[in-house]
């Protein structure tokens, strides 16, 4: 079920998959101390069984847990959203380092800490946040000793060549190192994205819900209070991942298009899929519209559809036509109109007394005549 793998063998299979950022926690519990280099995957089970049997999870919480020696253990499937941080797990990849990190216990450093580097770089080159857990909840994980800003320079710079020293003039030959650039922190990052959005806030808020609202972002909503603050980032963040945009929190030309974009296909008219079937029957049927065509099957109820609908055969239990009487005992059966006998009808194309008795009391509740026969009106009003 897990396995060992090394980190180059995990990117590449992060290469078959979109995550949308990646969190990074800390096991705290077991920690370095249970580690004896070979029990990884028996370490691994263990969580596995106290997320299932204890916590009633589905399965282990995360994709993989970092061991000290820098190889993964396998945990959830790639493909399946973790037990990460509540209100951003879809679309995220979920990392436990083993070990306790807070101040006094167990340290990052060697290979464990050369994977996380990899990793995490591995997202930010993609544009994709990385994410400490307690930037979401009461928790110090993944460690007081991990600061996110230094974290977040190690892994701007991993890999870079060293910088050559410059000449000071001041100081003849004594070199001085040319500094490093510096990640931003979390607040000065927020700073930014507020003083960016401007005015504009109260609009992006309202936005974000519409989108959130329709299920499109597994997210709580937002306060609708033109404060651009820790969760109004984290919100843009994550639609910026979602929708491969990039990941600065900014709310600019790219973020606003895409959103605009997103709430302008949720206020598409949606198909009807009863009026697709309609559609369906007339084409089977071989009504045609007004030009000799068969309709599109768009679930658009339009001049077309209405002028093939009102040429459907007229049903009644002195006539009926199979198929149109298996549409209007469906259709009947799913508005909730029952038989004579009290029940749901039996959809077998048979225009009996059950089917005549809820077809009468669907026309009086459309105030239609109630003859029983289901003609031009009637198939109308199905629309």
């Amino acid at each position: 079920m897990f396995e060992i793998i090394t980190i180059e063998q995990l990117l590449s299979k992060l290469n078959n998959y979109n995550h949308v950022e990646i969190h990074v926690h800390h096991t705290w519990k077991p920690d370095h101390t249970d580690f004896n280099g070979s029990n990884g995957l028996q370490l691994q089970q263990g969580m596995r069984n106290y997320h299932v049997n204890s916590l009633g999870w589905a399965d282990i919480g995360q994709h993989v847990t970092l061991l000290p020696d820098g190889k993964f253990a396998t945990g959830r499937d790639f493909g399946q959203t973790p037990a990460s941080i509540a209100g951003f797990n879809t679309g995220a990849f979920a990392c436990e380092m083993l070990g306790n990190f807070d101040i006094g216990n167990d340290v990052l450093e060697g290979n464990q800490k050369d994977s996380i580097l990899r990793l995490a770089k591995y997202f930010k080159d993609k544009g994709r946040y990385v994410r400490f857990h307690r930037e979401n909840s009461g928790k110090t994980c993944p460690g007081t000793s991990i600061d996110k800003t230094v974290f977040m320079n190690e892994v701007e710079n991993y890999g870079k060549e060293p910088v050559s020293p410059t000449t000071s003039p001041s100081r003849g030959n004594a070199p001085t190192p040319t500094p490093l650039p510096q990640e931003e922190s979390l607040a000065e990052k927020i700073a930014s994205a507020k003083k960016f959005v401007g005015t504009n806030c109260l609009q992006m808020q309202q936005k974000l819900n519409i989108i959130i609202r329709a299920g499109l972002l597994d997210l709580p909503l937002l306060s609708e209070d033109s404060d651009f603050g820790l969760k109004s980032f984290d919100k843009l963040i994550f639609l910026q991942g979602k929708y491969n945009l990039k990941q600065d929190g900014l709310y600019g030309d790219n973020s606003i298009a895409k959103i605009n974009s997103i709430i302008e296909e949720i206020n598409k008219p949606k198909a009807d899929e009863n009026v697709k079937v309609l559609q369906t029957l007339c084409n089977d049927l071989k009504i045609k519209d007004e030009d000799s065509h068969s309709l599109k099957v768009d679930g658009d109820a339009g001049t077309f559809t209405k002028y093939c609908v009102e040429r459907l055969p007229m049903c009644s239990k002195k006539q009926s036509q199979v198929l149109a009487v298996k549409y209007i005992q469906t259709r009947l059966n799913e508005l909730k109109f029952k038989g004579e006998n009290g029940l749901a009808l039996k959809v077998d194309s048979d225009f009996g007394n059950n089917t005549a008795h809820a077809l009468g009391d669907y026309q009086k509740s459309k105030k239609l005549v109630n003859d029983q026969v289901c003609g031009r009106n009637s198939w109308l009003s199905f629309i």
